[in-house]
């Protein structure tokens, strides 16, 4: 019998990214925001609009004042999630152009994402 891992083809990926690295980006929030907006792109995008996608979701979701928010969190996405995701080659940063996409990683961490979020969690009801 297939393991649900096996069904999903996720023992087909060849990387070098440990299941620890992997899952220890995913429990990061805004990480996982970044993978997820930068899968609508096809081309680098300026790290100030991906920080203002994240901004304009997270807005929705919180009374933070917009600019605010939005200031926060290019701060942490440039100096913080994108040199961990870069390290780890899920995305790549662009560093004279200060744009970021997807890494050659993107699609192992994008699977293992896809399988870990069908798991019912202690919330789930």
């Amino acid at each position: 019998m297939m393991s649900s891992v096996e069904k999903r083809g996720l023992t087909e990926w060849k990387t070098d990214l440990s299941l620890d690295t992997a899952l220890g980006l995913l429990a990061e929030k805004r990480c996982r925001d970044i993978i997820y907006h930068l899968q609508e792109e096809t081309t680098p995008i300026p790290i100030a609009d991906l920080a203002k996608q994240i901004a304009d979701a997270e807005s929705r979701e919180s009374s933070t004042a917009p600019s605010d928010l939005h200031d926060s969190i290019h701060t942490h996405v440039h100096q913080l999630h994108i040199p961990k995701l870069a390290d780890a080659d899920v995305v790549v940063f662009h560093r004279n152009e200060n744009t970021v996409e997807l890494g050659d990683n993107s699609p192992c961490i994008i699977a293992i994402w896809n399988a870990v979020s069908d798991i019912p969690g202690p919330d789930d009801k």
